[in-house]
């Protein structure tokens, strides 16, 4: 299994570097994990993911935590 295919991520974007961009974008992800296991104590899978029996061991739940 490669760690990159093109067909399950995003292309990257040029973008310059912006450390207040980035930071931010970290903790609207933190605010919203926490508030997601807050109301359920299991993380909903990316739809990119392979939703398969045991997939959210790798894939989704595991990569967030």
């Amino acid at each position: 299994m490669a760690l990159f295919d093109p067909a399950r991520h995003y292309p990257l974007s040029q973008l310059d570097w912006n450390r207040d961009t980035a930071q931010e974008a970290i903790r609207a992800i933190a605010q919203e994990t926490i508030a997601q296991l807050q109301t359920a104590p299991l993380l909903s899978g990316h739809p990119m993911d392979d939703q398969a029996l045991g997939s959210d061991l790798y894939f989704g739940k595991a990569g967030v935590l």
